[in-house]
């Protein structure tokens, strides 16, 4: 059985190969900011790869989307 990937995933990199944010959680960089300012700028803006903060992701690319943005 093939498990379906997260909604989140076309936006969002899991850093597996950096250093853990605690004991359950990675880091995950924004796809868009990779390419925006590159790869070492855009780790240095990682953020914690939990439900909370997906959740505030999923929220702001819905309100992008209303808005027209792509």
């Amino acid at each position: 059985m093939v498990r379906k990937g997260h909604f989140l995933t076309p936006y969002v990199v899991v850093l597996h190969s950096v250093k853990k944010a605690n004991s359950c959680n990675k880091y995950a960089v924004c796809r868009a900011c990779i390419s925006a300012v590159g790869k070492d700028e855009a780790y240095k803006n990682k953020f914690t790869n939990t439900k909370r903060e997906f959740q505030e992701i999923k929220d702001l690319l819905d309100k992008a989307e209303r808005d027209g943005a792509k």
